[in-house]
């Protein structure tokens, strides 16, 4: 009896590590769903599709730039919006540090309806240069920037692969810092996503 038992153990090993949040809340849907609890179904699919979103945000974070040499990562985190709120958006950032006045930012967004707008402002150069705005390309992939040599601040946006928004912006830094941040992202990643 106890190598019947060992043997259904190891079979459904596999299964049972598999199993966490998001599989648990699809299971449960499914089993309210089968009983005609449709409030309870949608409720526990839209909590693993917001699951599922936060651990999608937790692999954009690898995507982002590492601190170059003199720099310091201070602040890393990512998000997942709803459906309901900005569509379903993912975001990752962190924050940077010279260890002096120097700081950078470098935000990731994705599965975002606002990306589309940036990808018409990056696509047209008289649109883009709009404001101040002036076209850059980075890594084949078009965007925009700002830069204040006076106040050495500036910010930089990439539209990716037409459906991720990089956005690079500092203070205290210089423009070249802000486009080496803008290259440190992880594009060949970004084209498979």
């Amino acid at each position: 009896m106890a190598m019947k038992i060992l043997a259904v153990l190891l079979l459904a090993w596999p299964l049972l590590a598999a199993a966490d949040d998001v599989t648990d809340a699809i299971a449960e849907g499914s089993k309210a769903y089968k009983q005609g609890q449709f409030a309870e179904a949608a409720t526990q699919w839209e909590y693993a599709a917001q699951l599922a979103r936060q651990k999608r945000g937790e692999g954009l974070l690898k995507l982002l730039p590492s601190a170059p040499a003199g720099w310091t990562e201070e602040n890393a985190e990512s998000a997942a919006a709803g459906a309901a709120m900005f569509g379903g958006a993912t975001t990752a950032s962190k924050t940077f540090s010279d260890g002096k006045d120097g700081q950078v930012n470098a935000n990731l967004s994705t599965d975002s309806p606002m990306v589309m707008g940036f990808a018409q402002m990056a696509s047209n150069p008289m649109f883009a240069s709009q404001s101040g705005n002036k076209p850059i390309t980075i890594e084949g992939q078009r965007g925009f920037y700002q830069y204040d040599a006076d106040s050495r601040s500036g910010e930089l946006t990439i539209v990716a692969y037409g459906k991720h928004l990089i956005q690079v912006s500092g203070t205290a830094v210089s423009e070249d810092t802000l486009k080496q941040f803008a290259r440190a992202f992880n594009y060949g990643e970004l084209a498979k996503q």
